[in-house]
């Protein structure tokens, strides 16, 4: 048996709980995720009374972050896509795709695209031919279609830029996707390296997006996850790092006009019911951890002895960095002395590296037996002429 889940939410909500991209389903997970709009007017179906009883107990922790590749797990994760209108009804049968064999699953084909553009082109100025990044993208189940529609919106965002050479469309990568891509990739491999000092002082923000901008809710949100923060109570963010001016920003940026920002300390009542801590679900994230540990450990012995073709590697690899970019947002990076003394994340963190390089070799000759296959000069400059180990 398997639990289906089916998520029904209001047509204009789909920004707000998908943007930027949507749940995925994972490989140890038998939950299998699959959307429908209904008209906003439309009252979703309603959960089984399990779930139900399960949610009031509070035996599903709530936590949510609208990141790519977001990871479900049996029952703990169901509670956000509940708490949207979600029916959940158990089947029999495997009736999910296996994992790798649709784009969606990172988070949409112009996200998956800015991942691998990432990892193999930064710091390139040489162009990808039109064809190549179609082949790459269809090692992950994107569809010719849908790869050409995403390179047309990255254009439209100023993330790619295209030439012409005869029939043929090549693209580069512009300023604005360089900066993107670089500050993105600082944050997930420093993510994790440095623990500073704690001053004992808490950053909050508080806000207020009026019902006419309700889409904006969904996309203040990512950014503050992103930037560290988690919500206390409705509309007020903490994180125990200064953090303020970064938040007081993101609201400006979205034009979210009501927003206050406090640098201060949290007066301890003794009361857990009211304490900073439980913004976190800590035990879910430390859970999560120690999976995610046991998962990047797999690979690393897989890719080690040669068990992985290489088009295998670069989809793990890069599910691998998505699955990693979750706890960015998930992990608040407490200080020290506010963890459990146990805190999995350092080791978490040395197994995603680990596997991340023990992959690279199998997945760069996969990127780079594409490119070559349409032009192999670009190939050569980019990979050089030896086999990569």
């Amino acid at each position: 048996m398997e639990w289906h889940c089916s998520t029904y939410v209001r047509e204009d909500d789909i920004g707000e709980l998908f943007s930027p991209g949507r749940p995925e389903q994972t490989p140890n997970s038998r939950i299998s995720p699959s959307v429908q709009a209904l008209p906003s007017s439309a009252t979703p179906p309603r959960t089984p009374p399990d779930f139900e009883k399960a949610l009031e107990e509070k035996r599903i922790p709530t936590w949510w972050s609208a990141q790519p590749w977001i990871r479900l797990r049996p029952l703990r994760d169901l509670i956000v896509l509940l708490g949207k209108g979600c029916i959940v009804t158990e089947t029999a049968g495997q009736t999910t795709p296996a994992p790798g064999e649709t784009g969606s699953r990172f988070g949409g084909p112009p996200n998956l695209l800015m991942t691998l553009l990432g990892d193999y082109w930064l710091g390139r100025t040489e162009l990808l031919p039109s064809a190549a990044i179609v082949d790459l993208l269809a090692v992950f189940g994107v569809t010719g279609m849908s790869a050409r529609a995403a390179l047309s919106r990255m254009v439209k965002r100023d993330l790619l830029y295209s030439e012409k050479s005869g029939r043929n469309t090549f693209y580069g990568l512009t300023d604005r996707c360089r900066a993107v891509l670089e500050e993105g990739g600082a944050k997930l491999f420093g993510f994790g390296l440095d623990q500073p000092d704690w001053d004992g002082l808490w950053s909050m923000v508080a806000f207020s997006v009026p019902e006419a901008k309700r889409s904006r809710r969904g996309s203040i949100r990512t950014k503050l996850r992103w930037q560290g923060f988690a919500p206390l109570y409705d509309g007020l963010w903490i994180s125990p790092h200064d953090s303020v001016t970064e938040a007081l920003a993101a609201c400006h940026a979205l034009n979210i006009e009501v927003a206050t920002g406090i640098r201060g300390q949290i007066v301890d009542n003794g009361n857990p019911a009211g304490s900073a801590l439980r913004a976190w679900d800590l035990a879910s994230v430390a859970s999560d951890y120690r999976a995610f540990e046991g998962d990047a450990c797999h690979l690393s012995e897989q890719a080690k002895g040669g068990r992985l073709s290489d088009a295998e590697a670069l989809v793990k690899r890069t599910s691998l960095m998505g699955e990693w970019r979750i706890f960015i947002t998930r992990d608040p990076q407490l200080p020290t002395q506010l963890l459990p003394h146990d805190w999995p994340m350092q080791d978490a963190r040395q197994a995603f590296l680990a596997a991340y390089n023990a992959l690279e070799g199998a997945a760069r000759r996969c990127v780079r037996d594409i490119v070559a296959a349409h032009n192999p000069e670009t190939a050569r400059i980019v990979f050089g002429t030896a086999d990569l180990a």
